[in-house]
């Protein structure tokens, strides 16, 4: 029934876009959640603000002029539509388990966070797009708590942030189950939580300050953390590097984007040629003091959106737990296609935050701050994608 309605909503919307030119329908064949729904539309965005309204228009729309003003005018990069404030304006109420749930969210995000936002969760927001794509390399919840991810992070890099009153009535025939909504609130919630609670440099870090942010780090940082004491750690390396070596071809020539200490080449060199990059100085330095002895290997100091290395030069391009922080990641991904060969593969991987991992990270970074692998957010239950090109 569910994927009924689903097929019959894009269908509406292609028709509307079909009268009226100025409608773009962005529609992504699995599910995105809303984090991950909000920033595919972002794509086809091209005005200067961008509006997220719900599509049960529980806000009056007309109320999106307002809204636009506010950002135009400088008072906010990013305006909270609430529910909740003295001046709102509620035409029906919603369902008293529905009010009572809000609240108690509420309630514990003000609790852990110190922020007096009283609805983050209102569907009715409006933002600049400028600070929209600033923020969305940031945001790493895909889910409900999407919104509260964008406030927190908004606020984190210096963007105003504002809550307004608004207009709004609750519109019955809600497809959301309340019980499955409390755990996947909660379990975003700790995650973001758990987050602002690692001690350490920002995980975010803008363009022009990453090459010196990187340069500073320790050329030994992974590598110690692969041989660390600390089981989950240490079995996370373990069990990516040789999954990744699984799927690599015997004899292959090997480029390893994001070398780091070199943990990967490390496992790779019984197999093949393998090459480095990575833009810190203190990597590469490591990478050649430790395996560029070996006749099939080769380390060099680069950038994975400027690969300095011929077309079609590698069987396999390794991109482990880097893509993430790469600002233009679409430049790097069309740099790994160029130096692929024509059967070659791209073995990528990317974090899965969870709560498990995210426990486990905060407060390793709080007993043994020395040995962080500074920036990086990892999973135990990694997922790995494997693309050919």
């Amino acid at each position: 029934m569910r994927r009924w309605i689903h097929r019959r909503t894009v269908s509406i919307a292609n028709e509307y876009s079909h009268e009226y030119p100025q409608v773009k329908v962005a529609y992504w064949p699995e599910r995105l959640g809303k984090g991950g729904g909000i920033l595919h539309g972002l794509r086809f965005a091209s005005g200067d603000v961008i509006v997220i309204i719900d599509v049960d228009l529980s806000a009056p729309p007309y109320q999106i002029s307002r809204l636009a003003n506010l950002i135009n005018s400088g008072v906010a990069d990013l305006i909270v539509g609430s529910r909740n404030l003295q001046k709102s304006i509620i035409t029906d109420k919603p369902p008293t388990h529905r009010k009572y749930l809000g609240r108690t969210f509420n309630f514990l995000f003000r609790l852990l966070f110190h922020k007096d936002f009283h609805d983050t969760q209102c569907g009715f927001k409006a933002i600049k797009s400028s600070v929209l794509r600033d923020l969305s390399d940031d945001l790493s919840i895909e889910g409900y708590a999407f919104d509260i991810d964008i406030i927190l992070k908004a606020l984190k890099k210096g963007y105003r942030v504002i809550e307004i009153p608004i207009v709004w009535g609750y519109r019955r025939g809600s497809k959301v189950n309340s019980l499955s909504l409390i755990f996947e609130m909660a379990r975003s919630l700790l995650i973001i939580w758990l987050e602002n609670q690692k001690r350490g440099p920002p995980e975010s870090i803008d363009e022009s300050g990453q090459k010196v942010f990187y340069d500073a780090i320790a050329g030994d940082t992974y590598y110690r953390a692969a041989k660390s004491w600390f089981l989950p750690r240490s079995l996370w390396h373990r069990v990516k590097n040789k999954l990744i070596a699984e799927n690599v071809k015997k004899d292959a020539m090997v480029l390893d984007v994001g070398c780091g200490s070199g943990t990967i080449v490390e496992r790779l060199l019984p197999i093949g040629n393998i090459y480095g990059i990575d833009i810190g100085k203190g990597f590469i330095k490591f990478c050649h003091d430790n395996y560029g002895d070996s006749k099939n290997s080769g380390f060099v100091l680069a950038d994975a959106r400027c690969i300095p290395f011929r077309t079609e030069a590698f069987d396999h391009v390794v991109c482990s737990e880097v893509l993430e922080h790469v600002h233009n990641p679409e430049v790097a991904l069309n740099e790994f296609y160029r130096v692929l060969r024509n059967s070659g593969r791209l073995i990528l991987t990317t974090p899965n935050i969870s709560v498990r991992w995210g426990l486990i990270e905060a407060v390793w970074t709080r007993v043994r701050r020395e040995m962080i692998e500074i920036g990086i957010k990892l999973s135990v239950s990694e997922k790995y994608t494997i693309f050919s090109q």
